[in-house]
C-alpha cells in the first residue's frame, strides 16, 4: 500500500481504510512520512482523510498534522478548520481562537491549526485571503480575518 500510496494515495488509503484496524492504519500513515511524496501530496492526504471513516484519534491527528504542517501549511490549515468546525464540541471554541478571544489548546488540532493558519497567513497572504473570502459562514469567515490580520502577533 506504502508504494501505491506514491502514485495513487485516495485509492490507497480508501483501500487500507476498508482493510486495516485503526492501529495499522495509524502506522501507515505515519510510515508515508519516510516516501517521498511531494509536497504536493500532503494536501490530497489530507482530504481523503477527511472523507474516510476511519476517525483517529485526536492526539494522533495533531502530531501528522504536527508533521505534515512542516511541509504544507495551507494544506494542514485547511483540513484543521474543517476537522474543527465538523465537530459541534469545537466549533465554538475555535472560533473564539480565530478572533484571539481564546488561546488553542497547546499540543492538540486547535493549536496545530492555529499555527498552521498564522504560517499560511505570512507565507501566502494572497491565497489565504481568497480562501477566507470564500468561507460562506460570516462567523467563521470574521474570525478567520481577525486571525489573518494579527498573524505576526503574539
Amino acid at each position: 500500500i506504502q508504494n501505491w500510496a506514491t502514485t495513487d494515495l485516495p485509492g490507497a488509503l480508501e483501500s487500507a481504510s476498508d482493510q486495516l484496524d485503526d492501529e495499522s492504519f495509524t502506522d501507515l500513515l505515519f510510515s508515508l512520512e519516510d516516501y517521498d511524496l511531494a509536497p504536493s501530496g500532503w494536501g490530497p492526504l489530507l482530504e481523503t482523510l477527511d472523507s474516510l471513516p476511519v476517525r483517529l484519534e485526536d492526539e494522533t491527528m495533531a502530531q501528522l498534522m504536527e508533521d505534515i504542517g512542516d511541509w504544507d501549511a495551507a494544506a494542514t490549515a485547511r483540513f484543521g478548520v474543517r476537522w474543527l468546525l465538523d465537530r459541534p464540541e469545537h466549533r465554538a471554541r475555535s472560533l473564539e481562537v480565530w478572533s484571539g478571544e481564546a488561546n488553542p489548546i497547546d499540543g492538540l488540532i486547535s493549536d496545530r491549526t492555529f499555527g498552521c493558519l498564522r504560517c499560511w497567513a505570512l507565507a501566502q497572504p494572497s491565497e489565504m485571503q481568497s480562501w477566507i473570502q470564500g468561507q460562506q459562514d460570516p462567523e467563521v469567515r470574521a474570525s478567520l480575518q481577525w486571525l489573518f490580520d494579527h498573524a505576526a502577533c503574539k
